[in-house]
């Protein structure tokens, strides 16, 4: 995967120094780890929709080419986010250490992922969302127009994105 971030493009500030979002790289490994063993069950519940530590996921992801971006912050991986191809449509999982969730470093990771979904024309995303993450289907809700079916506290939305700017006119 290619993800091109222009210069500045992706520093968020913060409190504690702007925010590098950039693609996964095997030297990323320790922080992404670190990370992980600083999230909360609960945190690690919600995006692995399971009790799990994430180290064999986050092994997964250095080890197999996919579209994963993190988010450093001073050096220390704050979030992580995934964009797995389906048949038909793309899957987006995220995550954000407990203490920097709610300060739009999740929002950040996602907008990467869906700029380079829009780019390459994927047509829909879809995201796995438990029941008590409400504000996630929120933010989802704003990428475009989306479908949601709920079951055993599990929603599966679907959203449909708009072309990427200036893709339109593009010959296939």
């Amino acid at each position: 995967m290619t993800v091109v971030i222009r210069a500045g493009a992706s520093a968020l500030p913060s409190a504690a120094g702007p925010i590098d979002i950039r693609p996964l790289r095997p030297e990323d490994l320790p922080g992404v780890l670190a990370m992980l063993r600083r999230c909360s069950a609960a945190t690690r519940y919600r995006r692995f929709h399971g009790f799990s530590d994430g180290v064999d996921h986050a092994r997964g992801l250095v080890a197999a080419p996919s579209e994963t971006v993190v988010a450093f912050e001073g050096g220390r991986c704050i979030g992580l986010a995934t964009l797995a191809a389906g048949e038909d449509d793309h899957e987006l999982g995220v995550l954000v250490e407990d203490d920097r969730q709610r300060h739009g470093v999740g929002t950040r990771l996602v907008g990467v992922l869906v700029g380079a979904a829009r780019a390459r024309r994927v047509r829909h995303l879809r995201a796995e969302v438990l029941g008590d993450d409400a504000h996630l289907l929120v933010a989802l809700g704003r990428l475009g127009p989306m479908r949601v079916v709920r079951s055993f506290g599990v929603s599966s939305a679907v959203v449909e994105l708009a072309p990427a700017p200036g893709a339109l006119g593009r010959s296939r």
